[in-house]
C-alpha cells in the first residue's frame, strides 16, 4: 500500500528533529586574502602560458578572469591584485589554458579558517614553475 498513511503500514516512523544536535557555527570570522602576483619561472618548451585561476570560496567555484586568460612568459609577473573573502575554506587553482587539448594543471593553494598564509608559494605542475604571492589583510 502506498500513498497517505503508507508509512504506518510499512512500519516506518517519522523522524523528529533533534533540537540538541550540533549545528554549524555562523560565527566564523571572514578572512581576507589578496592574490598579489603570479610569477612565471619556467614553462618548458613553449613561448608563453595562458593562465587562469579556478577559485573556490566556501564551496563555490568561480573562474578568474571570468573569460579569457592571462598570457605570461618566463620572467614575467601578472599583477593579479584580486581580493578574496572566505569563512571556512579557500582553494586557488592555477591552470594553463589549452585551446585544442585539456588544460594543464599548475598547482593549488588551500586555506581554511586556521591556515597561516605564506607570502610566496611555489607551484610546479605540468613541468611549469610559478610563484604566487598572497597577503592576508587583517
Amino acid at each position: 500500500m502506498y500513498g497517505p498513511g503508507a508509512d504506518y503500514y510499512l512500519g516506518l516512523k517519522e523522524i523528529q528533529p533533534d533540537n540538541n544536535a550540533i549545528k554549524p557555527s555562523n560565527n566564523l570570522v571572514k578572512r581576507k586574502v589578496d592574490i598579489l602576483n603570479l610569477h612565471c619561472k619556467y614553462i618548458g618548451d613553449v613561448e608563453y602560458d595562458n593562465v587562469f585561476f579556478n577559485i573556490t570560496i566556501d564551496g563555490v567555484m568561480q573562474r578568474y578572469p571570468a573569460t579569457g586568460q592571462y598570457n605570461i612568459k618566463v620572467g614575467q609577473t601578472w599583477r593579479v591584485n584580486k581580493s578574496l573573502q572566505f569563512k571556512k575554506s579557500l582553494k586557488i587553482e592555477i591552470w594553463d589554458y589549452e585551446e585544442y587539448s585539456s588544460n594543464f594543471y599548475i598547482g593549488t593553494v588551500n586555506l581554511d579558517s586556521t591556515t597561516t598564509v605564506k607570502s610566496a608559494i611555489s607551484l610546479t605542475g605540468s613541468g611549469n614553475q610559478y610563484v604566487i604571492d598572497l597577503k592576508e589583510i587583517k
